[in-house]
């Protein structure tokens, strides 16, 4: 699978919208492959999330087929559940409604208090900051603090005088075959752990499947870029230029505290 073959949707937290996609596609009684397809979404996620709405009552499997039951129903309204579901588990649910809030209040002359805005939305400061970096309203939780505010001490405060202090390094992953993580290394940024993938040289027995390059910085439960794909496929757009000389730097034993994985 290329990057391009990824579901663009794969990963990413699951919205109002994706539940309409979700319920519109089961509703039309198409098979799991295709709602799959229908929500840019893979089946294993689709499945999963479909356990996660119904409280693990039922298989990954059983429960999608539980929730087209549902949602061929005629009297069903898919909102109403998805919100109960939300509540059960102590997350919100984000809507165009929600997003909006965030986005006008972002652009205010005056911007509404984090305490606002827990309030208003049902959720908390760390669900709202996540949202924020989501809509590209920020780059780091720093920066919804320094709009918004935080409550003195508590969590959110704590990772945005991180994420100021922090410089983001580019983390370079490569995955083998079952999973295995065969090489991992530090980057100054992205461009540059982007570049040292043709550099990097395996021995006997090793057989790289996947890499991952990713920005991360300290304090930061997010990253900050993303790019992914099959070993031997490289972005024409970033890999290495002349004014590059990557070099492959050996992972540290604290390159875990450094990423907040400790």
């Amino acid at each position: 699978m290329t990057t391009t073959d990824r579901p663009a949707r794969q990963g990413q937290p699951w919205t109002a919208e994706d539940y309409a996609l979700l319920f519109d596609a089961l509703a039309r009684g198409l098979d799991d492959d295709d709602v799959a397809d229908f929500c840019d979404r893979t089946p294993t996620g689709i499945r999963a999330r479909a356990r996660w709405l119904l409280d693990d009552a039922y298989t990954s499997s059983s429960a999608l087929r539980a929730l087209r039951k549902m949602a061929t129903a005629p009297d069903f309204e898919w909102e109403p559940f998805v919100r109960e579901a939300h509540q059960r588990h102590g997350l919100p649910l984000w809507d165009a409604a929600a997003d909006e809030v965030l986005i006008t209040g972002w652009s205010a002359a005056r911007p509404p208090a984090m305490a606002e805005l827990t309030e208003l939305l049902g959720a908390d400061e760390r669900d709202i900051a996540r949202r924020c970096i989501r809509l590209r309203l920020a780059e780091h939780c720093g920066e919804v603090v320094d709009h918004f505010g935080a409550a003195a001490g508590g969590e959110l405060e704590v990772l945005a005088r991180l994420a100021r202090s922090a410089v983001p390094v580019g983390v370079l992953t490569v995955t083998g075959v079952d999973g295995v993580v065969v090489h991992q290394s530090l980057h100054p940024n992205m461009r540059a752990a982007l570049a040292a993938l043709p550099e990097l040289r395996f021995g006997e027995g090793v057989e790289p499947v996947v890499w991952t390059a990713t920005l991360r910085a300290v304090g930061e439960g997010h990253t900050r870029g993303l790019r992914t794909g099959v070993w031997g496929e490289w972005p024409a757009d970033l890999v290495a230029s002349a004014d590059l000389s990557p070099s492959v730097q050996p992972v540290r034993r604290g390159w875990r505290r450094l990423l907040g994985r400790e």
